[in-house]
């Protein structure tokens, strides 16, 4: 932020809108407004460059959001998704909890398809880092199986009932290494770089 003239946050979360602002005022950085609306709502926001992160996995609309990106970016619009939605990697969890498949986000496979037919062309890069909340490696059976539990796909008060179930599948979800366990249901996951000149 400190690199540029000014940063405009567009969020309609007041939770969000007031984690920015604490953060903002944390690290000194006096060139950060938070604007408290929707970017359908916003009045007509406009800078060099739109930025967006792991927010269009719940846009219905995405058409109009993307043309939306595009009319408050004069230079650019920047796009970071992960390369699978994080919400549908506790689709195994789920099942197994709840007996049902849990509904799934779309994520890249939907969103580049979009951007094609609405004549965008993006530039995509594979960004190398991991996801970072995902590095725990549980040391014990007990801390594995705790590591599910807590996870938001099981509710508080399913925690009791799906104990045992987390228990007789366990060797299904975890593998054992010198690191600790290591979760089976998460596969290989980049961030995705997704960008595009706008040339208004």
């Amino acid at each position: 932020a400190l690199q540029c003239e000014e940063v405009l946050n567009i969020e309609p979360s007041p939770g969000m809108g007031a984690e920015f602002e604490s953060l903002a005022q944390e690290a000194g950085i006096s060139n950060a407004r938070l604007v408290p609306a929707s970017l359908a709502e916003a009045q007509s926001p406009r800078g060099d460059i739109a930025f967006t992160a792991d927010v269009t996995y719940f846009v219905r609309d995405i058409n109009t959001f993307v043309r939306q990106l595009e009319a408050a970016a004069s230079r650019r619009v920047i796009i970071t998704i992960w390369s699978e939605p994080p919400p549908n990697r506790r689709a195994k969890l789920f099942q197994l909890v709840y007996g049902e498949e849990q509904e799934a986000l779309p994520g890249q496979g939907q969103l580049l398809p979009v951007l094609w037919d609405m004549g965008i062309l993006p530039d995509v890069q594979v960004l190398p880092e991991p996801p970072w909340w995902e590095n725990q490696r549980p040391q014990t059976r007990e801390e594995a199986v705790k590591l599910v539990l807590e996870d938001r796909v099981v509710k508080p008060e399913d925690r009791e009932r799906a104990r045992p179930l987390i228990e007789s599948h366990f060797d299904e979800l975890f593998a054992p290494s010198e690191a600790g366990f290591v979760p089976q249901w998460r596969s290989d996951m980049r961030e995705l770089l997704i960008t595009w000149e706008t040339g208004i």
